[in-house]
């Protein structure tokens, strides 16, 4: 059984913002497709004179992976990385592999370009690409390794190596992509041979969007023949965005060094920064860091001077604890023929496992997917087990496993295509293909037109397939016999012409009279191509520009206007078509206008704008102006009032400024028409150049050492966040859902639980975005588990009892504060449970049923509540007759009457018997309360009391007697939000110790005399039912208050007096000189006890009375 190990270096770069790359830019498709190779001699000063193209431009799809220059020496060659992992070196510099693992990034494909013989041969590889519109990142990495002979020639005649990046658009050259190197005394040596290492260059291609790039890769043997030279080049092929770190994005427990890296950039420096906690220095492009055991976050690295605009690199680190879990089911052929190929075996990705080692048989190879969780193998004609595990800095998971018996059936054949035409066609044109000398089914046809990249199913199952390509195309077939594993054909070509291209468009021109013009175009095309031109006077009627008084060349790619065509007042129009000896295509140039002026000053039609760029970045500013000749001279200047100074070789509409320093710079232009030299000043364009400034974030939590469920709010403090920053938190390594504010509030926290943040900044030139704050770990006490037993369920009486902490409290039944309480009233009861040491709490509801054998209407005992009957024979009652002819209520909730001095309750026949003026007293106090003014009786919600807000109100004939605490509670219906005090229960006048419990401006108000007023705001409305109670303990200090049984908030006092010995009044307050804030609405009931009432008899209180309101 053979195995597999991952590295336990596992490297992974995060991608942000990535753009596609160019089709085989990293020559995956093994093959040169759309790359043009030549190949001629060295003529030195880095020149060759190439005399044999393979696949010129525009280059298509390509079956080529190596090719001999025009001696027949083989001087290219394409190289897969090994699927062992392991390298292959060059055969002269033993060191350097022939396909890269730099920085930890694992190139997948590498082409040798150039000879190991001498030979003064000359090779070259171009690509071309566009730039998409509107991009903000175009990152391009390529590595190189160049091997030069040992030579004493001059620089000039040397072998070497150079790559040149060119804008196609304006034919410059693009500095800070483009390298050189020829053999030198200051690069290393082997065998006779200078060389340099793997190297990468990254360069930013954005501030080209929209424009064609050529790269362009040559290497020379010496110019006078007898010694070589070569070069590997290799691309990355990890997207074309904002550029990548390479490095563990996975740690096991937060600790050990760690190394990341980032492509280099020409003349860069680097700006890290690292998760809270972590340190490191470095301002290369790799650093070494320690997470010094805290947790993951986000790396960035910014390139303080780069090749284009600058961008922060990101990768998000996570820490584990633990090895993966083991993958799940293998899934893959588990019978296979003897000696069958590419058996691909896979299992879903494992979470928190950056890597995959798989076992397999004896003998069995593999072909492509080495440490990931699919992989390749080619088998033998030997059984055995497949397995795999999923890999960590942890450790290795478990293994997960299948079994493979092999059988010796016929293998599958592909066999191969014919009918593929031996020349290149016209796009359109129809071509049949036919699959011979198969063993098997034909499964499907599959057609790839981007060089063997990716395939498209054709859903053709058949021996044959008639196509009608566009553009040159691969066809292959897949075989499959029985249940042998399927196997492909070798790809056929179809080649079909590729349109012709127009890489620069001809130019209008306004011009002075008296001089020729040229009109010029740049296409590529295969076959010859071919020009004519052709003018007009209203761009619509064209005719051919061949007068030879008025034009030269006008059978070339440039059109030459004869200045005797070229007089005042003249305005034409030219094009130019242009066709191909394939006689497939042809494309004709956009119009190109000819305007011979007079002399005119310059019309300035767009302004140079104002800027703000980041240090060390590129800024363009530029000029729209027209009229004839027109000539530009970028001017800068100190300040904006002060002296202009030309700037030399800025000559053109658009100034490109490398701003890399901190400052404001002023910039303007002169335009100088050639006619008559009249000139126009365009506006000063100020460029400020801000500095970079790093982001970072802090997060702090408001409480600690707290119950389980107590909520806790973690607070995020950024720097450098911009006007907008948004935010990511995480708990325990997981993004939390839905919370992006600055702000997290979370009743879920364990003990132990790690909660961090990330913050991304909007501000300009931040770096270092996003970042991660520092983490915090709060000590949360474990609340108890509480358990009740007994039967809930029972006649007359049900014992429960609660277990699991020190002190209980029952919001009913006759046993309050003890672990064993009765009941002999139905309904929901509910313990909490308070553990001693922690002080924490929990609370369990049972619902507890008391079945009453009440009499029926035949005098039957029934448990039926719906055939009961009352005293007044009453079927479904709430006061049943029971068997010995007792009332018994079906209610969960009894008043709490302990300390109970006065209760007032219209729904109570003996509190008042619903007419006259006497409100009785039922506390124990008993005394006789007297309705004043005439506040009129309801009989509706039990029975209820309505105040006029004028003049009604209750009087009461003794005084509150003293205490410390005080509980005020209410059943209120208010008819208008009077805006000012409404009394509930208010003490007569105003001295030390009187309380007053009222409406003010729609809160409640607890007012105790030398003390701050107490406020509770709800959300009240009119002609609505409320339980309002306020509860003062002196001890405590504090007042609590409460809506519908609800806790509303609680309100502290500094040195509280004792509650007065005082009157109270009921819907107004007396100062003795007059009476006022009158109540204006509906009062039912009110009591005022002694003491200061609990949370859970507050709430029983509540419910007591709750269903006369249908609440």
């Amino acid at each position: 059984m053979k195995k597999i190990f991952a590295f336990l270096i596992l490297w992974s770069p995060i991608l942000l913002a990535q753009h596609t790359c160019p089709t085989n830019l990293s020559f995956d498709a093994n093959n040169l497709s759309f790359w043009e190779f030549k190949s001629g001699t060295y003529t030195g000063n880095y020149l060759g004179s190439y005399s044999a193209t393979i696949n010129p431009i525009p280059s298509k799809i390509s079956t080529v992976k190596t090719a001999n220059d025009f001696r027949g020496n083989n001087t290219l060659t394409i190289f897969n990385a090994r699927a062992d992992g392991g390298f292959d070196y060059d055969e002269k510099v033993t060191t350097i592999p022939k396909v890269p693992v730099i920085n930890g990034y694992k190139y997948d494909y590498s082409v040798r370009l150039g000879s190991s013989s001498t030979g003064g041969s000359a090779d070259k590889l171009t690509f071309r690409l566009s730039v998409p519109q509107s991009v903000s990142t175009y990152n391009i990495t390529y590595a190189y390794s160049a091997i030069l002979q040992d030579v004493a020639h001059s620089a000039s005649q040397q072998p070497a190596f150079v790559a040149t990046v060119t804008d196609v658009t304006t034919g410059t050259k693009i500095n800070c992509a483009s390298k050189d190197y020829y053999s030198n005394s200051g690069m290393p040596i082997m065998n006779g041979a200078r060389y340099e290492p793997w190297r990468e260059v990254s360069f930013d291609l954005s501030q080209y969007a929209g424009k064609t790039i050529e790269l362009k890769f040559e290497a020379f043997d010496c110019s006078p023949s007898g010694h070589y030279g070569y070069a590997y080049l290799a691309f990355r092929n990890d997207g074309c965005g904002t550029g990548t770190i390479s490095g563990n994005d996975i740690l096991c427990n937060n600790g050990g060094t760690q190394t990341y890296s980032t492509p280099m950039v020409d003349g860069a420096t680097f700006a890290w920064t690292l998760p809270y906690g972590w340190t490191g220095s470095s301002s290369a492009n790799s650093i070494t860091v320690n997470p010094n055991g805290n947790p993951g976050g986000n790396i960035t690295v910014t390139p303080s001077q780069s090749c284009g605009n600058i961008t922060t690199r990101s990768l998000s680190i996570s820490t584990v604890n633990s090895v993966p879990a083991a993958p799940s089911s293998i899934t893959g052929s588990t019978t296979v023929c003897s000696n069958s190929t590419n058996l691909t075996y896979s299992v879903p990705e494992v979470a928190n496992a950056s890597s995959y080692n798989w076992s397999y048989p004896t003998g069995w190879t593999i072909v492509s997917g080495l440490n990931t969780n699919q992989i390749t193998f080619n088998a033998n004609n030997t059984s055995g087990n497949i397995s795999v595990n999923a890999v960590n800095l942890c450790g290795n998971s478990s293994a997960s496993s299948t079994s493979i018996s092999i059988v010796a059936n016929a293998l599958s054949v592909a066999g191969s295509i014919t009918g593929a035409p031996g020349s290149t066609q016209c796009s359109g044109t129809s071509t049949t293909l036919n699959s011979v000398s198969n063993t098997g089914n034909i499964t499907r046809w599959l057609s790839s037109d981007d060089g063997g990249i990716n395939w498209s199913d054709l859903a053709n199952t058949s021996s044959s397939l008639t196509i009608t390509p566009t553009t040159s195309t691969f066809y292959k077939t897949e075989v499959q016999n029985g249940v042998c594993s399927a196997v492909q054909s070798t790809p056929v070509l179809v080649n079909v012409y590729s349109p012709t291209q127009i890489v620069v468009q001809p130019t209008s021109i306004n011009t002075c009279a008296g001089s020729a013009k040229t009109y010029s175009v740049s296409a590529i095309g295969e076959g010859t191509l071919s020009y004519i031109w052709q003018v007009s006077s209203d761009a619509n009627t064209w005719a051919d520009a061949s007068n030879a008084t008025y034009y030269s060349n006008y059978n070339t790619s440039t059109l030459t206007v004869n200045a005797a065509r070229v007089t005042s007042n003249t305005n034409l129009y030219y094009k130019c078509n242009i066709t191909s000896s394939t006689g497939c295509s042809s494309i004709t140039t956009d119009n190109a206008n000819l305007v011979v002026s007079t002399s005119a000053t310059p019309s300035i039609t767009n302004q140079p704008e104002d800027k703000t760029v980041c240090s060390g970045s590129v800024a363009n500013i530029n000029v729209v102006a027209s009229g004839p000749s027109l000539s530009y001279q970028w001017q800068s200047a100190a300040n904006l009032g002060g002296s202009y100074a030309n700037i030399a070789g800025k000559t053109t509409s658009t100034l490109a400024l490398n701003t890399a320093s901190e400052a404001t710079y002023f910039y303007r232009c002169v335009i100088t028409e050639a006619c008559g030299g009249l000139t126009s000043t365009s506006n000063s364009s100020t460029i400020n150049v801000v500095g970079s400034s790093t982001t970072s974030l802090t997060i702090a939590a408001d409480v600690n050492n707290v119950c389980y469920g107590i909520p806790i709010t973690y607070t995020a403090t950024p720097s450098n966040g911009g006007t907008s920053p948004t935010y990511a938190w995480y708990k325990n390594g997981d993004v939390i859902s839905g919370e992006t504010a600055s702000t997290f509030i979370s009743s879920a926290i364990a003990n132990g639980d790690v909660v961090y943040a990330e913050l991304t900044s909007n501000k300009a030139c931040a770096i270092g975005s996003p970042a991660s704050s520092n983490s915090v770990s709060r000590t949360i006490k474990t609340a108890p588990t509480v358990s009740v037993t007994g039967t809930s369920t029972n006649y007359d009486l049900v014992s429960l009892t609660a277990s699991g902490g020190g002190t209980y409290s029952w919001d009913g039944g006759s046993n309050l504060s003890s672990a064993s309480n009765d009941f002999d009233e139905s309904g929901t009861y509910t313990v909490t449970v308070t553990d001693a040491t922690s002080g924490c709490s929990t609370s369990q509801a049972t619902v507890v049923t008391i079945k009453l054998r009440g009499l029926s209407r035949y005098g039957e005992l029934l448990d039926v509540k719906a055939n009961q009957v009352n005293r007044f024979g009453e079927k479904g009652s709430d006061y049943p007759i029971i068997k010995n002819g007792q009332l018994k209520k079906y209610s969960k909730y009894k008043v709490i009457t302990s300390n109970l001095k006065l209760h007032l309750d219209a729904s109570n026949s003996s509190s008042y018997s619903g007419s006259g003026t006497i409100w009785t007293d039922i506390s124990a106090t008993g005394m006789s309360a007297t309705l004043t003014n005439g506040p009129s009786f309801s009989a509706n919600n039990g029975g209820y009391f309505t105040f006029d807000g004028t003049n009604h109100y209750v009087s009461l004939p003794a005084a509150f007697p003293g205490s410390n605490d005080i509980t005020i509670e209410a059943w209120v219906n208010r008819t208008a939000n009077s805006g000012a005090n409404t009394a509930i229960a208010n003490m007569d006048n105003w001295n030390a110790g009187n309380v007053h419990f009222q409406f003010a401006n729609n809160q409640l108000q607890f007012a105790l005399s030398s003390e701050a007023d107490k406020y509770a705001t709800y959300s009240f409305s009119i002609n609505k039912w409320y339980h309002v109670a306020a509860v003062y303990n002196k001890s405590a200090k504090t007042v609590t208050f409460y809506v519908n049984g609800r806790l509303i908030n609680t309100e502290n006092y500094s040195t509280p007096p004792s509650v007065a010995n005082q009157f109270f009044k009921i819907g107004a307050w007396s100062n003795n000189a007059s009476l006022g804030n009158f109540f204006n609405g509906k009062i039912s009931l009110v009591r005022i006890y002694s003491s200061a009432l609990s949370s859970n008899q507050i709430n029983n209180n509540f419910n007591n009375g709750k269903q006369n309101f249908g609440l």
